[in-house]
């Protein structure tokens, strides 16, 4: 049996099974975080931008026109953001302030609290 098409995954993530979403980020991971890598030449910042791609892909799956296009589509997506991070000289995410958050569920992080490395080094 094959693996299901991207066009099949992605009708799925429309249709409210948003499971099959990890399906595409697995296929197509490394082609984005190696397009970044290319570019930006940092394991660590190739890696937050191919995790942004994604979450722009997941916010944006509704816009796609033609879903057999989700690898060059997301190809392009991490090209484009990569060219413009260089040109910009940044190395972090825009795209946390475009998320949403609900000011219910909203934690605040706290700054002293250890994080869950240090918390574990310290043991």
């Amino acid at each position: 049996m094959s693996p299901p098409s991207d066009t099949a995954l992605i009708e799925a993530v429309r249709a409210g099974d948003q499971s099959k979403f990890k399906a595409l980020l697995e296929r197509h991971f490394r082609l984005v975080y190696l397009i970044a890598l290319a570019r930006l030449r940092s394991p660590e910042i190739a890696e937050d931008l191919a995790q942004e791609v994604f979450l722009r892909a997941y916010l944006h799956l509704g816009e796609l026109a033609e879903p057999a296009q989700f690898g060059p589509w997301v190809a392009r997506v991490a090209r484009n953001l990569a060219i413009d991070r260089l040109w910009r000289g940044q190395s972090g995410s825009r795209l946390l302030p475009l998320v949403p958050l609900d000011d219910a569920t909203a934690e605040r992080v706290d700054s002293k609290s250890l994080g869950v490395r240090d918390a574990m080094a310290a043991e």
